[in-house]
C-alpha cells in the first residue's frame, strides 16, 4: 500500500489537513549501525509494552519480577535488555536492524535475520 493510498484512507474518515500532512512527509527506512543503535534499543521496551497490549497480560508478555518486559527475571534494569540487543549490530553479514524515521522522528525498527540466527 503506498503512503497516497493509506491519505485517501485517512481522507474518509479525516479532514482534508490530515491528508495534506500524511503525504508530504517524508518517510525513510534505513540500516542502522553502531552509533545509531541506541534509538533502536530505546524503542524496544516500548515495542515490547505495546505488545503486551495487543496479546493480552498474560505469559511472557507481562513484566517479569523487576518490571522488564522479559520473561527472564535475568533482566533486572533496562542496561540488561539493552546490552542484549549488540548482537544486532556486532553480526553485519547476518543480522539487519532497520530504522524507520517518519518526518526526521524515529517511529520504529524492525529486526532482520538471517540464518544461523532465522530457520
Amino acid at each position: 500500500m503506498t503512503v497516497q493510498g493509506y491519505a485517501l484512507r485517512v481522507l474518509e474518515i479525516n479532514s482534508l489537513n490530515h491528508l495534506v500532512r500524511l503525504v508530504n512527509m517524508n518517510i525513510e527506512v534505513k540500516l542502522t549501525n553502531k552509533d545509531e543503535a541506541y534509538v533502536i534499543k530505546n524503542m524496544y521496551p516500548l515495542y515490547l509494552h505495546d505488545l503486551s497490549g495487543h496479546y493480552g497480560l498474560g505469559g511472557e508478555h507481562t513484566p517479569n519480577e523487576h518490571g522488564i518486559f522479559e520473561p527472564s527475571p535475568d533482566y533486572i534494569t533496562l542496561q540488561d535488555q539493552y546490552n542484549v540487543q549488540n548482537i544486532w549490530w556486532e553480526k553485519p553479514e547476518c543480522l539487519y536492524p532497520f530504522l524507520m524515521i517518519v518526518g526526521g522522528i524515529p517511529a520504529g525498527f524492525a529486526f532482520i535475520a538471517t540464518p544461523p540466527y532465522c530457520s
